[in-house]
């Protein structure tokens, strides 16, 4: 007997209204060509360059595939080869055991791992050339010099419930955690046919459902996402949206990619390519006339798509409930003597998971973004006045005159970031891309 997770959302769920015989051989047929379709996972050690996987680290555990019922034996292999280095591991997997998936869980947890959602690909390779063809040469070389790529990672199906098993979890708003309700089969009938053949299943049902609900509770992860779980059929997948990831404990992470800009293709579509990084300011309320200081995401994306040459667009997102909600206020961007004012517009973008995002926006010109980015330290600030920025940009950095208070916006990586963009956007300039990293999530 055993329990799988489907790796292909697309493919329909075997019909029950055939008999419990016929719908267990449907069941066994349909694992057998998805096992097909899905090569087993593997393990290996990636080398990348310096903080290519967060700051002071070089080096990780890659699991690229289907979790299989070797998986464990394999990662374990991995982990004795790495001995006392604590790798951090990251998964791109369409999903597979659910009994495999908790153990791997669990040997992560027991070592207090660190993992998240990246695909590792041979450095300069992508996306210059396709994904699914860089990560079979990596696979192929793993001693080649690597990087991670957030952009179409994947942890679907059983794959979560592996990652949640490690202390620290990394999911980038460009990759996709899905879940959805395990499919029950048998591996052997031994010749139970009929209503025997249905309770029996029923039974293996609720075992199973009890066993992952107390995996869930041992991860010290909130019971919504069993519900969720539950909830959504295996012929579909549900997509964790940030949202979820908070409230279910899997990543509470304040800030996404603290500690520098990336490079990559971003959600929402309309972005697309773009050097980005992620900033927390606070909105400074009162409660109970005590004030307080609430941390608010804030993702800053430099973008040129369908814009003139030397022209670039500078987009704040900042998730909001709804489009309801009033209007915050704009922001500043400064360093040394310069300044960008990102002012509010009357529209909102929407995720491919169904968060809304309101939107500042500013046009920059190269050179200032080459002022801006190059500066030892970048601050934004809140509901700064246009006559105040436009009439000291020298000071509108420190002001904040309304809710919102100054943050620091780190500036590592962004050379790099913007050196990549500029080579996506303005090939004939000369700027080699040749090494660029994709978005490398960090701690």
């Amino acid at each position: 007997m055993h329990r799988t997770f489907a790796f292909v959302a697309t493919l329909l769920a075997c019909a029950l209204v055939t008999g419990p015989v016929r719908a267990q051989a449907d069941r066994a047929r349909t694992i057998a060509e998805l096992h097909k379709q899905n090569p087993p996972i593997v393990f290996f050690i990636a080398h990348g360059e310096p903080n290519s996987c967060g700051a002071g680290c070089d080096s990780w555990i890659a699991a690229e595939g289907r979790i299989d019922e070797d998986a464990p034996l394999h990662l374990r292999r991995v982990l004795e080869q790495a001995g006392k280095r604590k790798l951090p591991i990251y998964f791109n997997s369409p999903g597979g055991g659910m009994r495999e998936a908790m153990e791997i869980g669990r040997m992560l947890r027991s070592r207090g791992l660190t993992a998240g959602v990246a695909r590792t690909l041979p450095q300069g390779c992508w996306p210059a050339k396709a994904v699914d063809v860089c990560s079979k040469a990596m696979q192929e070389k793993p001693s080649e010099t690597a990087v991670l790529a957030a952009t179409g990672a994947s942890c679907l199906s059983a794959c979560p419930f592996a990652l949640i098993g490690a202390t620290t979890r990394l999911i980038e708003p460009t990759t996709l955690v899905g879940v959805h309700e395990g499919l029950t089969y048998f591996t052997r009938t031994n010749g139970i046919a009929g209503r025997r053949l249905e309770l029996a299943l029923e039974k293996l049902e609720s075992k199973w459902d009890r066993e992952y609900s107390r995996y869930i509770a041992e991860m010290g992860i909130d019971k919504g996402l069993f519900t969720v779980v539950k909830e959504t059929p295996w012929a579909k997948m549900h997509y964790l949206t940030r949202a979820e990831l908070i409230a279910f404990g899997i990543d509470r992470r304040e800030v996404l990619l603290a500690s520098g800009w990336n490079i990559d293709v971003i959600d929402p579509a309309s972005i697309g390519y773009a050097a980005y990084t992620s900033v927390t300011v606070r909105l400074k309320t009162q409660v109970d006339a005590v004030p307080t200081d609430q941390p608010k995401p804030m993702t800053l994306a430099l973008s040129c798509t369908g814009r003139p040459r030397g022209d670039y667009l500078l987009t704040s997102l900042q998730p909001v409930a709804n489009t309801s909600v009033r209007s915050g206020p704009d922001f500043v961007l400064k360093a040394d003597r310069s300044s960008i004012l990102l002012t509010r517009a009357s529209s909102f973008l929407t995720t491919n998971k169904n968060e809304v995002l309101e939107v500042r926006r500013a046009h920059v010109w190269r050179a200032l973004l080459d002022a801006l980015l190059t500066a030892s330290a970048v601050t934004i600030s809140g509901d700064v006045p246009w006559a105040v920025a436009l009439a000291h940009p020298e000071s509108s950095g420190a002001i904040a005159v309304g809710p919102y208070a100054q943050a620091t916006i780190s500036t590592l990586g962004a050379a790099d970031a913007l050196k990549a963009l500029v080579a996506r956007c303005e090939p004939s300039t000369g700027a080699q891309s040749a090494g660029v990293q994709p978005a490398s999530p960090k701690n």
